[in-house]
């Protein structure tokens, strides 16, 4: 009996393990690679709205992450104070300026010229809600 357990053993052999080194270098360029796809151009944007959120100053038109629309009026270290509509003025951290936008009448588009925009939009998508309706 002892006889056949020496031939057993002889017929399995166990596999050599190679590739420790080249497994490591495979997860290492992954690691290279997801770094240049997503980390550095994230940093890098990160970057650019910091220098931005520093730049910011009074009379700048700016979109809030919440869809707010406004023109700075006042600036208390990190806290805005922006103007919606006439007589109408809202706190927001500084952080929560998205961008800085050009506000319409700087574009030349006078309040009742977005008005009318607006009105004929609104024209266009009514006739097809009727339409549906039907």
């Amino acid at each position: 009996m002892v006889s056949g357990f020496v031939f057993l053993a002889d017929e399995m052999q166990v596999a050599p393990r190679s590739g420790g080194i080249s497994q490591l270098l495979v997860f290492a360029l992954l690691f290279v690679g997801m770094w240049f796809l997503f980390i550095a151009p994230q940093r890098k944007r990160q970057k650019q709205h910091q220098e931005m959120l520093k730049c910011l100053r009074p009379g700048n038109g700016v979109l809030l992450a919440s869809g707010l629309l406004g023109k700075i009026i006042k600036i208390k270290e990190n806290l805005l104070v922006i103007e919606i509509s006439k007589g109408v003025q809202v706190k927001a951290m500084r952080s929560s300026v998205q961008r800085v936008v050009e506000e319409p009448a700087e574009n030349g588009e006078s309040e009742g010229e977005v008005a009318a925009l607006e009105t004929k939009v609104e024209s266009k998508i009514e006739p097809k809600r009727m339409k549906s309706r039907k």
